[in-house]
Parts: C-alpha cells; structure tokens; sequence
C-alpha cells in the first residue's frame, strides 16, 4: 500500500498511533481497479500464505488462502472489490470470511469492512460481522 500521511483531518480511536485517514478526504473515482503494486487485486488473483502459528508453547501450521472475486459491493457510497478468504489452522478451517477493498485516487488500497465467521471442529460458532 502507498505511504499515508497524517495530517490534523484525521480520525483517531483515542490513541495516535492508530490515527486513520478521514476516508471522507479520499477521491474514489474507480475504486475496483485496484492496482496498487504491493497489494494488486485483479478478480480471480488467488494468494496462499503458509507458515506456523504459535499455540500452547508448540508450533501450528496455518495457512490462509485469500481469493480475489469477480463481485463487488457499495459501502458507504463507494464501490469495493469482495475477496473471500478462508483461514486454516492444522489443517481445520477456523475461520471464512468476505472482505471488501476500494482503491483511491491516490492508489491507496483501503480496506473497507469483512463478514467473517469462525469455525470451531467444522461448525460456524459466530460471525461477528
């Protein structure tokens, strides 16, 4: 993603460190061609990230495959791309989720809202939107 300076019209959670850009400052004139060079998401782009997670002291293998959909989404007056992303933990699915993403003018990739829900031995047991 592009650097983002943070300038006084931003919204904070209270804390600076996590200060955000006002999304109501960004220009989204395409929004779904998202071609940012470190995070580009033309549909059907499918990435696998594999590696281990650390759980009581021992090693799990986690992967998680993040697939870039054809479909698309208005939040908030802008439209988003929708990726799906299923998370594995050993092998078991522990959480599914539909993530949505929206370029600016800038090329910043913004992300813009998910619906996950999470598993627990192969049954959803919530979806905290």
């Amino acid at each position: 993603m592009s650097d983002v300076e943070v300038t006084p019209e931003v919204e904070t959670a209270g804390d600076p460190e996590f200060a955000l850009p006002d999304i109501s400052l960004a220009s989204f004139d395409n929004p779904t061609n998202i071609d940012n060079k470190y995070f580009p998401m033309t549909p059907g782009t499918h990435y696998v990230f594999e590696g281990f997670t650390e759980e009581a002291g021992r090693q799990i293998p986690h992967s998680i495959i993040f697939t870039v959909t054809d479909l698309t989404k208005e939040i908030m007056g802008i439209r988003t791309v929708v990726a799906y992303i299923v998370d594995y933990s050993d092998g078991k699915l522990v959480e599914a989720e539909i993530a949505f993403y929206a370029q600016d003018n800038d090329g910043s990739v913004w992300f813009m809202g998910e619906h996950p829900e999470v598993y627990e031995d192969g049954k959803m047991v919530d979806a905290p939107t």
